[in-house]
Parts: structure tokens; C-alpha cells; sequence
């Protein structure tokens, strides 16, 4: 990125309040550490499939040292330049999963979980499916959280990820923000 592009996105934040936000949405001052654009042509394949930010990139093995304090959070700000609907590159989210990733996240950074990968859909719902983690997640989250988030897994593997029950329609200009930590994808691309 050049500097003047990088100028321009720090005022445009700055403007929008935009940190104002990230704070009370996370309760603590915010920094603001990335920003970028991007352009996806039309394709029949998520633009990105259901994953969890901030999980290691379904890494195998992390060192101790590598471990995210679960109170690094981050809050994204999506801006559309673009109409995006279902099969055209809107925001797919699981509500409800960024407070059991949280967990999660806390579990194995004070060592009361073993690391396994998470990232995907499927590596998730494999760690918190294991009976061990389940009863140390259940001390700190309800359960009626877990069992909905389960079922809606369950229901977008029987469709095969082709659910739109979790697609989030916006309009050109329009803004999504959104807690990173939960599980969430980029639809596929097959209009514009």
C-alpha cells in the first residue's frame, strides 16, 4: 500500500468513529492495526468458507508463546461498494459463535484446554465437541448456546454450506460490524 492510501483509510475511519465504536463494543481503547480493500470477481465458491479469525489459521501446532490473550479481540468494520445478498458476496454469520470461541480462546490460553486447531467450521465443532472441552465450556457458557450453535452446524452441513440462513444482505455504502472471533464466511460471487 502507499502512503497516501494509507492517509486516506486512517482519515476515512477517523471520520466514520469507527474506533468509538470498536471501544464500547469491546469495552476497552482500541487501536486501530489493519485496513485494506479488496475486489473478488465473480465465482461459484465462498469468497472465503465459514472459518473463526484470530485461530491460527487451523495450525496444527502453537508454541505456548504464540497463545492470543482472548481480550485481544477485534471488531471489523465491512464497507460495501457494492450490493451483496445471498450468493453474491455478503457476510455469512453464526450469531452466538464469537461467545463460544471466546471461551474457548480463554480455556486454552490458561492451559485448561489442550490447543487443537479451530478454525474451520468442522475443526471447531470437533474441539468443542470433545467431551473434556464440552464440560469445561459448559462451566462458563449456557448450554442452549452450544446446543443452538451445534444444530445450525449440523443444519449447514446437510445443505452442504449452500444456507442462507445466516447471510447478512447490505446495499452499496452500507456498514457491517461485526466481532471477528465468531463464525462467519464471504458468500459465494455468481452476479456481479
Amino acid at each position: 500500500k502507499n502512503f497516501f492510501s494509507i492517509k486516506f483509510y486512517k482519515k476515512f475511519a477517523s471520520l466514520k468513529n469507527m474506533q468509538f465504536f470498536a471501544n464500547n463494543a469491546l469495552q476497552h481503547k482500541t487501536d486501530l492495526y489493519y485496513i485494506d480493500t479488496y475486489h473478488s470477481e465473480k465465482n461459484n465458491n465462498p469468497v472465503l468458507d465459514w472459518h473463526f479469525d484470530q485461530a491460527y489459521s487451523g495450525r496444527e501446532n502453537i508454541n505456548r508463546n504464540e497463545l492470543l490473550n482472548p481480550n485481544s479481540a477485534a471488531i471489523k468494520f465491512f464497507i460495501y461498494l457494492s450490493d451483496t445478498f445471498s450468493d453474491n458476496g455478503c457476510l455469512s454469520y453464526i450469531k452466538g459463535s464469537n461467545k463460544i470461541a471466546y471461551i474457548l480462546k480463554k480455556l486454552i490460553y490458561e492451559g485448561q484446554i489442550d490447543y487443537k486447531p479451530y478454525w474451520t467450521l468442522e475443526q471447531f465443532e470437533k474441539t468443542i465437541t470433545r467431551e473434556e472441552n464440552l464440560l469445561k465450556l459448559k462451566k462458563y457458557i449456557n448450554e442452549n448456546l452450544i446446543i443452538n450453535f451445534l444444530n445450525k452446524v449440523k443444519k449447514i452441513k446437510q445443505t452442504k454450506k449452500d444456507i442462507h440462513d445466516h447471510d447478512i444482505s447490505c446495499n452499496q455504502g452500507d456498514m457491517i460490524i461485526f466481532d471477528e472471533a465468531g463464525c462467519h464466511r464471504g458468500s459465494k460471487l455468481l452476479f456481479s
